[in-house]
């Protein structure tokens, strides 16, 4: 492995914050623009994060000096646009759950669900595949070639490479690259932007992996979809 130049250094601020809780409004999605900005930047390698200061969170900290690859840097929000996918399980994956077939990138992931609310999650394992031809898919091969042990972890602790990133600091990376970013903002804009494309909750159940219909209809009965048709009315 080559050494980390300077270039290849994320400055993440020690800084700690709670996301956003609840389902993206229009005005909070993560636009196509706003994610090739944040992919741009990524390019770079080198993030420099520091928090809007308010009432409720000062800045009191300085800054933390955390090494990292520019194209692990961008694997990671495009491959929270492609799969929309909770940032655990992206964080959880290694080189030997992605491949390629077919025109296809294929991924397994490791979703976590509960049968009741006591009881503990039950992993299970999901395969999931998006067309070579998404704009985004690129950036995930780019970094996942560099990588040669099948045992290797995407996105590898800062620490360890036996050990998967926080999630603390894959937050810290999205912050860097865009303020107004959160790591569920990804899944939200994702599950928004398909309801307006016209997705019925059946397929957002199945793409998300959700197991009520009604978390799917927040999406789609916020949208345009059922009122499309409506809106051609001559009468």
């Amino acid at each position: 492995m080559s050494p980390i130049s300077f270039r290849d250094t994320v400055f993440l601020q020690k800084w700690t914050y709670k996301e956003p809780r609840g389902h993206a409004c229009m005005e909070d999605v993560l636009r196509n623009a706003e994610l090739d900005s944040m992919l741009t930047l990524a390019e770079e390698g080198v993030v420099s994060y520091r928090p809007v200061k308010s009432s409720t969170h000062e800045d009191p900290f300085g800054f933390d000096t955390i090494k990292f690859k520019p194209q692990m840097i961008q694997c990671l929000p495009a491959l929270l646009r492609l799969f929309g996918k909770r940032v655990t399980e992206n964080l959880k994956l290694k080189r030997r759950d992605v491949r390629v077939e077919d025109g296809y990138l294929y991924i397994h992931f490791y979703i976590l669900k509960k049968k009741s609310r006591k009881s503990e999650p039950i992993p299970h394992r999901k395969l999931k595949r998006i067309t070579l031809d998404n704009q985004y898919v690129r950036y995930v091969l780019d970094y996942v070639e560099t990588l040669t042990n099948p045992e290797d972890f995407l996105f590898s602790s800062e620490y360890s490479r036996s050990d998967h990133m926080s999630r603390q600091h894959a937050y810290r990376i999205i912050k860097g690259l865009n303020p107004k970013a959160w790591l569920h903002l990804f899944r939200q804009s994702l599950a928004t932007e398909m309801a307006e494309r016209g997705a019925t909750e059946e397929e957002l159940m199945s793409w998300f992996d959700w197991d009520r219909y009604e978390t799917a209809h927040r999406y789609v009965k916020g949208g345009p979809k059922l009122t499309e048709k409506w809106s051609k009315r001559t009468f």
